[in-house]
Parts: structure tokens; sequence; C-alpha cells
């Protein structure tokens, strides 16, 4: 389950900026799907997707992980597709709204991975 980015090190300690965080962009995919896309934190509400087609068949419960274009490494989790809502004015694009994962878990440890240059 990915909880989100580690963005100041101090010593004797660390920051870290949750996935939900408003300046989180992470490229995911839908699990057993071909669609993908980005999906940017939008807080206590968790993450929601853009430029996701109309077309593209998403359905509530379908789960989202990273697709590894981006700093992230590809299959960790992020969470599933809890609405979809679709405009009414002819648009290109849906948007779908995501809840993290870790949000339905009760998280005592962690691992942290150094990106390598």
């Amino acid at each position: 389950i990915l909880l989100g980015v580690i963005n100041d090190v101090s010593e004797g300690f660390s920051r870290a900026s949750l996935i939900t965080n408003s300046d989180s962009k992470i490229t995911i995919k839908i699990l057993g799907k071909d669609t993908i896309g980005i999906a940017y934190g939008i807080l206590n509400e968790g993450l929601r997707l853009d430029f996701i087609s109309q077309d593209d068949k998403i359905v509530i419960g379908d789960q989202i992980i990273t697709n590894g274009n981006d700093m992230f490494p590809s299959g960790f989790l992020l969470g599933k597709v809890s609405d979809i809502v679709l405009t009414e004015d002819g648009g290109l694009f849906k948007k779908v709204f995501i809840e993290p994962e870790f949000k339905k878990n009760n998280i005592d440890r962690v691992i942290i991975l150094k990106q390598w240059y």
C-alpha cells in the first residue's frame, strides 16, 4: 500500500506527505484493465483521477495501483474506486474518485524505499 513521500529529512526526524496531499500526483493503472491516468490528492476526500474517458469501463470497487511511470515503482495499491461522476455537458472525460487503502487499515509498520539515481 502506498502511503506517501518523505519530503523533509532532518537530524532525528523526517516529514512525510500522504498521497492524499493536494500536491500529490501519481501515475496509475486500473488493476486488470488497460486504463491509465493520473491520481491527484484531494485531502480528506481521498484521490481523484483526471482524464478518464467516458468510454473507459471503470466500476466502483476497481483497484487502483501505481503504474511505474513516475518516481513510484509499479504495483503499489493506492485504493479502490469509490465514486464515478459522468459529465452532463457531453464532455470527453468523467471524474473518478478513489478511497485510499491506507484509511481502511491499521498500519503500525511501514517500509521506506530509497530512490536510486
